[in-house]
């Protein structure tokens, strides 16, 4: 009797044990599942972080590039248009730097940044020799300004405000000076002297000069003859 009630209680113990492992195995079981299910949270979060934080540097960079790029571009097209601009204004692009000659029987003569510009890429006193004259102020006509006048061996710089520093040499030049030069009717150069009508080897090719009034030049008439055309508007 006492064998059989120790065998009752054993047995009801059993299924009793066996739910308590079953609950604690299962609650531990969810434990670690809601541990890793937010443990894979935390780790999504982060690279979700990480990705953004990746994004936001790639766009900082392509934007800072693209910055830098039209910050080149725009100092580009700056320098071109100032470039562009003096040219349309008459005036060399570069002025150069001014330079003194000494002169013989004259003295020192000083070039100003526009004038040893168009000395210089003429050849200075290689191709124009020396000055002959110290600097002349000259008044152009119909109200052209006050410029200057640089005389050479072979050939004269006249620089006027508005149309800058200008090279006449040869037959031009002298046919220049005899119509009055910048105070005459053709008034200040408005451009270098110039090879036309394809050189003076042709016919009806030569040398030209261009003013504020009208032009020069100085013409082959096809048999080695070369005759003079002043036109004034």
């Amino acid at each position: 009797m006492k064998a059989r009630i120790t065998r009752t209680a054993a047995a009801a113990r059993g299924p009793a044990l066996t739910a308590a492992l079953t609950a604690a195995v299962t609650a531990a079981l969810v434990a670690g599942c809601t541990t890793a299910a937010e443990k894979g949270k935390e780790i999504a979060s982060s690279a979700s972080s990480i990705g953004s934080s990746a994004a936001s540097a790639a766009g900082s960079a392509a934007s800072s590039a693209a910055s830098a790029a039209e910050s080149a571009a725009s100092s580009a097209g700056s320098i071109a248009s100032s470039a562009v601009s003096s040219v349309l204004d008459g005036k060399p692009a570069l002025d150069g730097k001014p330079m003194t000659i000494d002169a013989p029987g004259i003295g020192p003569v000083t070039l100003d940044g526009p004038a040893a510009a168009v000395y210089e890429k003429a050849g200075g006193a290689a191709s124009l020799g020396a000055p002959t004259a110290a600097p002349l102020k000259v008044t152009g006509a119909d109200g052209g300004g006050e410029g200057t006048v640089y005389a050479f061996t072979a050939g004269a710089i006249f620089e006027s405000p508005k149309h800058g520093a200008k090279l006449l040499r040869g037959e031009i030049l002298r046919i220049y000076n005899a119509n009055g030069g910048p105070g005459g009717a053709l008034g200040w150069p408005v451009a270098d002297e110039a090879v036309t009508g394809g050189g003076p080897g042709l016919a009806n090719g030569g040398w030209i000069g261009e003013f504020e009034n009208g032009t020069i030049s100085w013409l082959n008439d096809g048999n080695d003859s070369f005759g003079e055309t002043v036109a004034v508007k």
